[in-house]
């Protein structure tokens, strides 16, 4: 799996290097719209570059996931058992994440739509990054175990820095349209925060049910 990321990585970059640079360059720019610097063609080869890099993101977290899990006592389960928690976890991430970008697509069309519209693709540009990111300490955290408390630290840290970019930029799109710090702040729990704690919730079910079988 690490060698098909990297080899598709690779292919994808080599034809659309220049345009996913600009793309990533959009996370940081604070308080300027995504649609002001991004061109307004967006090639085959792009587009399928972007859902590559997201769903490489959601791969990498599930196989961190699945190694901490199976260092932690799945390893006593049968072959066919870790097979199906695998893809319950990376089903899991898979759904959490598609469905935030739809449910803010869903809240674009009757909420701050040009901000919100312009919200689903810097959110994915976010997770797109930190799957890029993360390559490297997850490739070491599952064959490096002298160094695995570092590495899962440094994952954390890139997570944690994703997270306040997130809100950061959330914040910027709340007080640029002066709505109250309350609906900010339930916004927060319920679309950024809440969801993990299904997520966690969801990893355990398909762990348990994995196990069972």
């Amino acid at each position: 799996l690490f060698l098909f990321s990297f080899m598709l990585f690779a292919f994808i970059f080599r034809w659309e290097g220049t345009a996913l640079k600009g793309n990533f360059k959009t996370v940081f720019s604070f308080g300027k719209p995504v649609a002001s610097v991004h061109k307004s063609q967006v090639t085959k080869t792009e587009a399928w570059g972007e859902f590559y890099l997201l769903l490489q993101a959601i791969l990498l977290f599930s196989i961190l996931i699945f190694s901490w899990l199976w260092s932690n006592g799945f390893s006593i389960y049968s072959l066919r058992a870790q097979i199906l928690g695998f893809i319950g976890v990376f089903m899991g991430l898979a759904l959490l994440i598609y469905l935030k970008i739809a449910g803010y697509r869903l809240i674009g069309t009757f909420f701050l739509q040009n901000e919100m519209k312009s919200w689903s693709t810097y959110y994915s540009r976010i997770m797109e990054i930190l799957g890029v990111a993360a390559f490297l300490p997850v490739v070491f955290y599952v064959y490096l175990h002298e160094v695995r408390n570092i590495m899962l630290i440094l994952i954390a840290v890139l997570f944690f820095i994703s997270r306040m970019v997130i809100y950061i930029e959330l914040l910027n799109i709340f007080v640029k349209n002066k709505i109250s710090p309350f609906y900010f702040f339930v916004y927060l729990c319920g679309t950024e925060i809440a969801p993990y704690f299904l997520l966690y919730k969801g990893v355990l079910l398909a762990i348990t049910i994995a196990g069972d079988n």
